[in-house]
């Protein structure tokens, strides 16, 4: 027996296929909120305030969908980036919370 693949055809015998069925729907549940921090924060090379984070749709689509509430507020905000401060660089202000992405160097 062969079975298709990328290459061409390969023969079965000595072979292990390793696979995972995914319902793409139902996969967006399974995110962690540093996915979704990530993304929105790619190609920001400085500070970026939580409300423009906020405001980002991705971020608005997780709390939406996947957490099924509110977006967090600063306080929530700043305990998250505080108990991850070796991927992220938070400082509050009165005017609201910056964060930034630290580099690979930084971590």
């Amino acid at each position: 027996t062969m079975v298709r693949s990328l290459g061409g055809h390969m023969p079965l015998q000595n072979a292990v296929l390793d696979f995972t069925l995914v319902n793409f729907e139902q996969m967006y549940k399974y995110l962690d909120i540093e996915e979704v921090l990530m993304p929105a924060m790619q190609g920001k090379s400085s500070w970026v305030s939580l409300e423009e984070l906020r405001r980002d749709q991705n971020v608005q689509m997780y709390f939406a969908n996947v957490l099924q509430g509110r977006v967090w507020d600063d306080d929530d905000f700043t305990t998250y980036f505080d108990a991850h401060f070796e991927t992220w660089e938070f400082c509050s202000s009165t005017t609201g919370g910056v964060v930034r992405l630290r580099g690979p160097a930084e971590r």
